[in-house]
């Protein structure tokens, strides 16, 4: 049997919290909605770059851009722009 369940949404940026301890400003950002929730990302981040963000592994994500498939080669390609609906579904395997 596989389960399907949706990628979270909670969590920090990494980058954001190193700039604050280092006084530096914080990395410009956008507002996407991430499996219908809201979140900040760097400008310019792309599907691949979301997915390291997020710490998943691309083998087992289907990953979804304002309504549209996103095919896993173009990942690295696709930037995300701002108030993006981004929607992934991680298939995890179970017995």
């Amino acid at each position: 049997m596989v389960a399907v369940t949706k990628a979270g949404a909670a969590g920090t940026n990494r980058r954001d919290s190193e700039a604050q301890d280092r006084n530096l400003p914080p990395p410009a950002t956008i507002e996407i909605r991430l499996n219908g929730e809201p979140r900040r990302v760097p400008v310019g981040t792309t599907v691949a770059g979301l997915l390291r963000l997020l710490e998943i592994q691309g083998d087992r994500v289907a990953v979804e851009l304002d309504r549209t498939i996103v095919r896993r080669p173009d990942w690295e390609a696709t930037a995300i722009g701002p108030e993006a609906g981004v929607e992934l579904v991680h298939f995890v395997g179970g017995g």
